[in-house]
């Protein structure tokens, strides 16, 4: 096929094929070398590089593709053809030997020079046949160094070497006596305006055009690729910037190609005695500027015993496959995680289970983990290659939450696994009627794993407060709503009062709307409380407090571990403070805060103010020590805005995460945002990272501000967040709390859980 790519070649073409020495003395390097034998060890890491530079500059040479891209590392040009291929240039200086200069004639042939003037290279010992560098039929010779010192050749690939002789048929020496060439292989090799230029040692300059907007690349182009009759295999593909694509197949094969697959199926069985058993596969990608881009596919028809296997159905515990033979009387195999190595034949055969059908489940098997099937193929004695399919099994969906931990399943909270083999029986607590009081009678006083579960229309409430504190060996009260695809509501119409132990609250909604206090949760603890851990809760109605801190009794202790996950806050009214700490005294205790995947919005509309921690001004000794980590991550700020208090006000930290969040407010919007006030100014300044977040919103001039005017400690520079001027989200559904974001910020806010 005639090419329509610009040329971009000379006529001539030389390639000085260099050795690349690691030291800087070429004396002192003979001197070491004190043997033929280690002489020639030496030259066989220099060999790597010479065959490379050779493969590379015959692919350069050729009409078949332009540069995709060029990128270079301590004389290293690591090049990407448009057909996907990757070739590897060494810039060197020529050390100990007798380096061949290989050219290429204006007709394509390749050449060669000893010492003793250009020749050409011949396949035969008659020196008639010449070897073509370009084009269908093109050669790159393979050169090798033998035991004697001297120099062999390879024209299929290194299956077999030849001596290499001069004009006078001579052996030609691979290791010099020591008068080894100071010349570089490359006298100069640069990149710029979109051209690749290699000058060659003898003088001629190779020029390639470098086109980064055009590229089609097919995966499993770089081995044989064997069929069995009938098969078909699919390829993954890598295109831009393609206008046309022609194919040449062999006789009797077929394809289908998508943007970004490529399927070639064999001939079956029937016609496959007239089909090519062996040939190339070719796809000639055009681009609208006329470059070319030539991939190919050496494929083999073979009648060996084979088989094919397609994966199947997949569930949380199992994995079906089918498996099709050809040329097969029975088949062995192994099914293994994908974390095993990977058996060969020979174990297989001894260990494998035998089949003759073609179906295989597998059940028991654990969930979210990839599994491998490996099948070998048999007819009498002659085994088939391995084959290997990969499957995996799904996430397990559970919507009774209640039966699966009933069931001995693990219900994991905020990082922590419960189970009835760790956390004993469960209650189930039902309401059958709106306001239903059945909770408190449940649960009041109580450690525990509780599940709430109400009927269709029904909801709890508690009219006197729910204490909750280590009871009968138990630490928590661990409260989680039944089902998954429903709702479990609580209405409280009075507060959860935090003794000692841990709360945790799963899958519920809390509306507190009737909430008559400030508060949901005091703190009453006799000692410090060990855990508030919320996860997937909706909070409607956020008009007060989530917890507070209200007796100077209780100001010495603290929860010591708080995590607030993929949950939903609904504010309807302004400075409200999520963990009121301001008259604590014990802020010094908290050992981790976590807070991620949330949203915080108003659902009516409109902007709302808040605080997520508030610590007062009292006055720690110098000397305390500060664990405390914050991790503030993929959280939604959507029109709610820090109060003249800042999110976060807190004495100290040991460290503060703060990545990947979205903070939104209108374009009209115009106040500033405050993000952190920080009483006390002896951390270090890596104890903060506050990096990797998206702003939006606000009048020019007014931004999000990581640190308030008031915060003893600031950044030396950048303490606002950079504003991005696109709006992060594609669309926002308020009533169902959807926010779906555009694609460049997909990382970014609420992740999937």
């Amino acid at each position: 096929m005639k090419s329509i790519l610009p040329k971009h070649l000379i006529s001539a073409v030389s390639i000085a094929v260099f050795i690349i020495s690691s030291c800087s003395d070429i004396t002192d390097m003979e001197n070491r070398l004190d043997s033929l034998e280690s002489k020639v060890q030496a030259l066989e890491t220099v060999i790597t590089s010479i065959n490379s530079n050779i493969e590379a500059v015959a692919a350069l040479v050729s009409d078949r593709c332009t540069i995709n891209s060029v990128t270079e590392q301590d004389g290293v040009y690591t090049i990407v053809l448009s057909n996907g291929e990757e070739i590897v240039l060494t810039q060197g200086t020529i050390g100990v030997g007798n380096a061949p200069i290989i050219s290429v004639d204006k007709d394509g042939y390749w050449m060669v020079n000893y010492g003793q003037g250009a020749e050409y290279i011949y396949a035969d010992a008659e020196k008639t046949k010449k070897i073509k560098a370009c084009g269908v039929d093109g050669i790159t010779p393979v050169f090798g160094a033998d035991s004697n010192g001297y120099w062999t050749v390879s024209y299929d690939g290194g299956k077999t070497y030849a001596q290499v002789t001069d004009s006078n048929g001579q052996p030609v020496p691979a290791v010099s006596d020591g008068t080894g060439s100071s010349g570089q292989f490359f006298n100069d090799v640069t990149y710029e305006d979109d051209v690749f230029k290699l000058t060659l040692g003898s003088g001629e300059v190779i020029t390639v055009p470098v086109v980064t907007s055009f590229l089609f690349s097919i995966s499993g182009n770089d081995a044989l690729e064997l069929f069995a009759p009938g098969q078909t295999k699919t390829y993954e593909v890598e295109s831009k910037g393609v206008v046309n694509v022609m194919v040449t197949l062999p006789d009797e094969w077929t394809y289908t190609l998508s943007e970004t697959t490529f399927s070639l199926t064999a001939p079956v069985a029937v016609k496959s005695v007239i089909a090519d058993s062996r040939s190339d596969v070719s796809i000639l990608a055009v681009s609208a500027q006329g470059y070319v881009s030539l991939s190919k596919l050496n494929v083999e028809l073979s009648n060996k015993p084979h088989v094919i296997v397609t994966p199947g159905a997949a569930t949380h515990n199992s994995l079906k496959y089918t498996v099709e033979t050809i040329n097969t009387t029975v088949w062995k195999y192994l099914h293994l995680p994908a974390s095993e190595p990977a058996p060969d034949a020979e174990r297989i055969n001894s260990e494998g289970q035998e089949s003759s059908g073609n179906e295989l489940t597998f059940t028991g098997l654990l969930s979210e983990t990839e599994y491998v099937l490996y099948v070998l193929s048999i007819n009498s004695n002659e085994l088939g290659e391995v084959v290997s399919v990969s499957n995996s099994t799904t996430k397990e969906i559970i919507i009774d939450l209640y039966q699966a931990y009933c069931d001995g399943k693990i219900i994991e909270i905020a990082g922590v696994k419960y189970s009835k083999s760790t956390h004993g029986e469960a209650v189930l607590v039902t309401a059958s009627e709106p306001s239903s009081n059945t909770l408190r009678g449940s649960v009041n006083k109580k450690a525990g794993v509780f599940f709430l579960e109400a009927s269709a229309g029904a909801d709890f409430t508690f009219t006197s407060n729910i204490t909750f504190n280590k009871t009968d060996g138990a630490d928590d009260m661990v409260l989680i709503g039944r089902y998954l695809d429903r709702e479990q509501v609580i209405k409280p119409a009075s507060f959860f009062k935090a003794v000692s132990g841990g709360l945790v609250l799963h899958n519920l909604v809390i509306d507190l709307a009737s909430l008559p206090q400030n508060y949901m949760i005091v703190n009453n603890c006799t000692e410090d409380q060990l855990k508030l851990h919320i996860d997937r809760c909706k909070f409607k109605n956020v008009k007060y407090h989530l917890y507070s801190v209200t007796s100077a009794s209780y100001y010495g202790y603290i929860v010591k571990d708080i995590v607030v996950s993929n949950s939903i806050f609904d504010f309807t009214a302004d400075d409200r403070i999520l963990f009121n700490f301001a008259s604590s005294t014990a802020a010094d205790k908290i050992e981790s805060f976590t807070f991620t995947n949330n949203i915080l919005c108003n659902s009516t509309g409109g902007t709302r103010t808040c605080q997520i921690v508030q610590f007062g001004s009292a006055d720690y000794p110098e000397a305390t020590t500060w664990n405390t980590s914050y991790t503030v991550s993929n959280n939604i700020f959507y029109n709610v805005l820090s109060s003249s208090n800042t999110f976060f006000k807190i004495h100290q930290t040991a460290s503060v995460k703060m990545n990947r969040n979205i903070f939104w407010a209108p374009l009209t919007y115009e106040k500033m945002s405050y993000i952190w006030n920080v009483m006390k100014d002896s951390q270090p300044a890596d104890a903060f990272d506050l990096s990797d977040n998206i702003a939006y919103g606000m009048i020019d001039g007014k931004s999000w501000s990581a640190f308030s005017g008031a915060s003893a400690f600031r950044f030396d520079s950048g303490n606002s967040f950079a504003k991005t001027e696109a709006d992060p989200f594609d669309s926002i559904e308020l009533g169902s709390y959807t926010f779906k974001t555009k694609d460049e910020f997909k990382s970014y806010g609420v992740q999937k859980y």
